[in-house]
């Protein structure tokens, strides 16, 4: 048989699923299912990564009868594994940090492991950010969301792979730390958008009988509902949702459900005590009075110690290589200000290299600056919302470090590495936060005309 008729009897139809792909759901929750399925389609090539390849110097090596030279043919084998296993857990956290910029993580853990892996995982990699590309579109917010996760889940999946090949690896030196299992980011509720943006009850009541509510992991926590007057007063509807799939959910406007008023504000989605999404309600006939004034706050120092979670707990003159994110955060409903820090420090060489073995402490945290009390909303602030930070610690002494301008600390105080054990216990950072001005509403209900 010829080339062309052997390669014309082993092809094969196209499978079912992929005239599904091509055949997406139409309707208000289209998008949001054509981008579920497109994700699905991302994380095949991840799922296909080429961990088996592991096994076969491995393998080739066991069948040797020179067994004295096992341990030293695994040695650069289980560096190369370990070193993966690092630029998967930097791109993961990147991935959880920053979810607008998945397709620069992805891209960049690309190039790391062409040069980690000599194109071991190359393939799986480029496929992500190929069809993460052309997936780009409308809705940009919700792709980038929901992609990010769907990504951080898969890298996580493919990284305890290889966490497991290298735990299990027969012959490797006994010395060698084992590489803990990383737990995959938990599932919560995202929302996307609703429709109508806005309740107008300037409409008649048959105009707006109820809002439909688009996003995804809608079922994954139980989701709150409340009704909430400008001044604060809140009640409870959530008998009044319905949630219809994973991606959408609708909520019941009709006298018989949330019946808003005019003097209700807004509708308040909330889920794990926290709210997540505010839809606003119009009306021409509420009757409240708001100031608007400036409240000046100044933040408590605040210390944060990451948690250790690779290697042993010295970073041993390596280091720390230090990556410091801050934010500030105004909750859905204006309610509270916060600051979200996370911080990453791992052992390095001097030119910011991850080097054996490993020693990570990284984690995240949430520290409440300021709450409104009922009838206030905070409108905005005075300072850069977003603040990065990276350096190398050099010695075992405090590193403090100030900044100008509007960024939100003044200062920072760091440990990195010290004398003894420190991952997890010593390394850590003292932040100084800069005075704030707050912008805030202040409403309140005007009693009704005599």
């Amino acid at each position: 048989m010829d080339e062309s008729a052997r390669n014309a009897s082993t092809t094969k139809p196209a499978a079912a699923d992929d005239e599904v792909r091509t055949r997406w759901r139409t309707g208000p929750d289209g998008h949001c299912y054509r981008i579920y399925r497109y994700a699905e389609a991302i994380s095949t090539p991840l799922r296909r990564a080429a961990i088996g390849r592991w096994f076969a110097p491995v393998l080739a090596l066991q069948l040797s009868a020179c067994s004295g030279c096992i341990q030293e043919g695994l040695s650069p084998l289980t560096f190369e594994l370990r070193n993966t296993v690092d630029t998967l857990d930097r791109a993961i956290d990147s991935l959880t940090r920053e979810s607008g910029n998945w397709q620069l993580v992805v891209s960049q853990l690309e190039a790391q492991l062409v040069s980690d892996l000599r194109s071991t995982l190359q393939a799986e990699a480029t496929d992500l950010l190929r069809n993460g590309v052309h997936g780009s579109g409308v809705e940009v917010r919700c792709n980038s969301e929901y992609l990010a996760r769907r990504a951080a889940t898969e890298l996580t999946r493919i990284r305890n792979d290889l966490a497991d090949q290298f735990n299990s690896m027969p012959g490797k030196n006994s010395d060698e730390p084992q590489l803990s299992e990383r737990t995959a980011p938990a599932l919560q509720p995202f929302i996307c958008s609703s429709v109508p943006s806005a309740v107008d009850l300037n409409l008649a009541p048959e105009r707006r009988t109820k809002l439909d509510v688009y996003g995804f992991n809608l079922r994954t926590a139980p989701i709150n509902t409340e009704v909430v007057r400008a001044a604060g007063a809140r009640r409870d509807v959530t008998n009044a949702l319905g949630i219809i799939s994973d991606f959408h959910m609708a909520l019941d406007l009709s006298d018989g459900g949330a019946a808003p008023i005019p003097a209700d504000a807004r509708i308040v989605f909330s889920w794990l005590k926290q709210s997540r999404s505010v839809v606003p309600i119009i009306s021409a006939s509420r009757r409240s009075s708001c100031q608007i004034r400036t409240l000046p706050l100044l933040g408590e120092p605040h210390t944060f110690t990451p948690p250790h979670i690779r290697g042993d707990q010295d970073f041993a003159g390596h280091g720390p290589c230090v990556r410091l994110r801050g934010s500030l955060e105004v909750d859905p409903e204006g309610s509270a200000i916060n600051a979200r820090i996370r911080m990453l420090a791992r052992e390095c060489d001097g030119e910011q290299r991850s080097q054996s073995d490993f020693t990570t402490a990284s984690g995240e945290t949430s520290v409440q600056l300021h709450k409104v009390p009922d009838g206030t909303r905070i409108l905005g602030f005075d300072l850069d919302p977003i603040f990065e930070d990276n350096y190398r610690d050099s010695n075992h002494g405090d590193d403090l470090r100030t900044f100008a301008g509007t960024s939100i600390f003044e200062k920072i105080r760091y440990v990195g590495d010290t004398g003894g054990d420190e991952a997890g216990t010593r390394t850590q950072v003292e932040l100084f936060f800069r005075r704030i001005e707050l912008r805030v509403e202040q409403c309140s209900e005007s009693p009704p005309p005599g």
